[in-house]
């Protein structure tokens, strides 16, 4: 049966010319079938043609985007230079399949997981204070960010009582180059643990302090700011570390 009529406008038309005509507002998932027929400046009638047929797609939903977040390893975890760090991270995609978790060390990709569970062994761990994240991607292309885990992995192992100085480039800092240094020790209680900055010439440059809550490896970073939060001169620095059970001094070098 009829189910609608559309009257084309097509004054001075060209015999044997292509007219083109669009459609609107067809109902998703419907099929509909098509014939046409035309009529002369006389009034005279054409034959019907020949049906055509055409399928309106079904407009496709909004793309959810996966679900990513970090399980594994504890944030503020401490490791040592060359250990091996299991990263873990829960994802799913509430209207498709997630395709692939990136695990990132700043902007630095370790590696890629396809399939679930989401674990990859980052190996050979460098120094330094590592910000760590999973990037999921669904089947539709959407991508979710997790949020950071901070570990920390120091160059020495530190025992009960000791502390040392890590990071920076080749044992030194570059002050004001977003560089740091990791202040490492070995509380032997709970408390209050103090990081002091002097100058040679015993002048105070900068001061942090932390309460730990038990004793074991802690770390505050430094980044070459004085209490102002400016990038200190270049030189050689005492750094103190006092603690429950630590009473260290360790000499720096900051170059420009």
């Amino acid at each position: 049966p009829l189910a609608a009529q559309v009257v084309i406008p097509a004054a001075d038309v060209v015999p044997g010319s292509t007219r083109t005509y669009t459609i609107s507002s067809l109902t998703p998932g419907a099929t509909y079938h098509f014939r046409l027929w035309t009529q002369d400046d006389f009034g005279n009638w054409s034959g019907i043609s020949n049906p055509a047929t055409a399928y309106a797609m079904p407009v496709p939903p909004v793309n959810q985007p996966p679900q990513v977040a970090m399980v594994s390893p504890p944030a503020a975890s401490a490791w040592t230079a060359g250990d091996s760090v299991t990263l873990v991270a829960n994802a799913e995609d509430p209207d498709g399949m997630v395709v692939t978790v990136t695990f990132y060390a700043g902007s630095t990709a370790l590696g890629t997981v396809s399939a679930s569970p989401y674990t990859f062994v980052w190996t050979a761990v460098p120094t330094g204070v590592h910000q760590v994240r999973a990037v999921a991607r669904d089947d539709r292309g959407g991508e979710t960010v997790s949020g950071e885990i901070s570990i920390v992995v120091t160059g020495l192992a530190i025992g009960s009582g000791d502390a040392a100085v890590q990071g920076g480039r080749r044992g030194y800092l570059h002050a004001g180059k977003n560089e740091s240094l990791t202040v490492s020790c070995w509380p032997t209680a709970p408390g209050e643990l103090t990081v002091q900055v002097y100058s040679l010439r015993g002048r105070r440059v900068r001061s942090l302090t932390v309460n730990v809550p038990s004793a074991g490896l802690q770390h505050i970073v430094w980044r070459g700011e004085n209490d102002e939060g400016l990038p200190v001169g270049a030189g050689v620095y005492l750094v103190t570390v006092r603690g429950p059970g630590v009473d260290r001094r360790v000499r720096v070098a900051v170059l420009k």
